[in-house]
């Protein structure tokens, strides 16, 4: 049996003429809603989609681009007088939205005809999705502030300006140092922080300890872990047991960090060290559940900024409080955590980064393989992504072993727990301690094992 289809030109026009009634459906939707009169609606848009198919068959015709010109000038024209017009009845009018759909309807539709069909359909969809959701576009505009604007402006110049600028290669002599990987992946660290930080910022101060301590950790669990314990020591013995909660979730998205990271990166090390990192998850998210779903008799408190940490897993720092407060018996807390957009932590971390991507190429040149471990150990201290990024990098470029670099992305990870759970008991109290103690201790025996047992 013959295939049916039709040839390609019918198939052009009538993809602009559903562009066209695609955002007129929209407009006109938008004109009923807000009682306009005299706005341009559907009809309007499925001529101007027509207007721009027949310049384009024009176009090809002749060869010649005059007519689709002549035709986006004509239709500019129409809009323009339309708009005068309408301003002149009505002064409040001040927006030229539905002005500047149109003549976008109409190059949309001469564009499919010219043979993008594949282009012109998703970008008349992403048009139409952009005027149908004017008032959540808005609201999240209003969200943000100028100093998140004017960060958000830095982080894109440093992702489309400055990365393609450096050098893709290593400018050592320990070929340890990649410019262009090292911002990459500095921009990698950034969005994630990004993720934790829309999070409160749309959800407010009556998330609970849950978004406090997910979101947070996403940015930093150090200062979650400092944060939390810091405030339970400073408020009613209630507080104790939901901030060790929260903690703890810290802790566990701080190994599902790592996770992202090795899967970014070089996911066969995520092979490798999988097992290691359920071992740091399962324990923690299980005391976690221990602690919050047992009742306390309270509410928890509001979280103190989180921001205060000075060294961790991730970069924080300057973030902004946001208050909190308690409503139907349930905890309600709240968290600042640092501007994401911010570019000063972003570039400390990339000194860090190149640091222990140094330190780790002169150990492998001049000292035995298991040294990497003890390089791994020390960065635990105060970081635990620079030394994924780095070990997995290295790896990748089979600059060292892959059982090597595993194993010192485990020593960063046991050391960098252990260093948050010392800094929980001493801003905590021995309460905080007593109760983060099991599920550390398991968390940790559980990791050595399944490390010497992977590894």
């Amino acid at each position: 049996m013959p295939e049916l289809a039709w040839p390609t030109p019918y198939l052009d026009v009538a993809s602009a003429l559903a562009i066209g009634a695609l955002i007129g459906f929209e407009r006109e939707k938008h004109k009923a809603d807000e009682h306009l009169q005299g706005a341009l609606g559907l009809r309007s848009f499925i001529i101007a989609a027509l207007a721009g198919a027949v310049g384009a068959l024009m176009t090809r015709a002749i060869d010649s681009p005059w007519p689709l010109v002549a035709v986006l000038l004509a239709v500019s024209g129409v809009v323009v007088a339309s708009y005068v017009v309408e301003v002149s009845l009505d002064p409040r009018k001040s927006g030229a939205t539905t002005e500047l759909a149109a003549v976008a309807t109409t190059a949309l539709a001469a564009l499919a005809v010219l043979g993008h069909r594949d282009m012109a359909v998703p970008l008349a969809v992403a048009c139409a999705a952009a005027l149908a959701f004017k008032k959540p576009l808005r609201r999240v505009v209003k969200g943000f502030d100028k100093a998140d604007l004017l960060g958000m402006m830095k982080l894109l110049i440093a992702s489309f300006i400055v990365l393609p600028l450096l050098p893709d290669r290593t400018l050592d002599p320990f070929d340890a140092l990649n410019p262009y990987r090292l911002w990459l992946l500095v921009i990698l660290i950034t969005a994630l922080g990004l993720v934790g930080y829309v999070a409160v910022r749309r959800f407010g101060a009556r998330t609970g300890t849950l978004m406090t301590a997910v979101a947070g950790a996403l940015v930093s669990s150090t200062a979650v872990t400092l944060s939390l314990a810091r405030h339970a020591a400073a408020v009613d013995g209630n507080a104790v047991r939901p901030a060790a909660g929260g903690i703890l979730i810290g802790w566990s998205v701080m190994a599902g960090r790592i996770a992202v990271l090795l899967v970014a990166v070089n996911p066969s090390l995520l092979v490798l060290l999988w097992p290691v990192l359920l071992a740091l998850i399962l324990p923690a998210m299980a005391g976690a559940a221990w602690l919050l779903l047992r009742p306390t008799g309270a509410a928890a408190p509001a979280a103190a900024p989180v921001g205060d940490g000075m060294a961790g897993d991730g970069v924080a720092s300057d973030g902004a409080a946001s208050d909190g407060g308690a409503g139907n018996g349930a905890a309600r807390v709240s968290a600042a955590v640092a501007n994401p957009f911010s570019l000063g932590p972003a570039i400390r971390f990339a000194g860090l980064m190149a640091v222990i991507m140094f330190a780790s190429a002169l150990a492998e040149r001049y000292l035995a393989p298991e040294a990497l471990v003890a390089v791994g150990a020390l960065s635990g201290l105060a970081d635990v992504d620079a030394i994924t990024v780095s070990m997995a990098e290295r790896s990748l470029a089979e600059a060292a072993r892959l059982d090597v670099a595993a194993a010192a992305i485990v020593a960063a990870a046991l050391v960098n727990t252990g260093v948050k759970y010392g800094l929980a008991a001493t801003a905590g109290g021995r309460v905080m301690a007593r109760l983060l103690a099991p599920a550390t201790a398991v968390s940790l025996l559980a990791a050595l094992a399944a490390a010497w047992l992977r590894l």
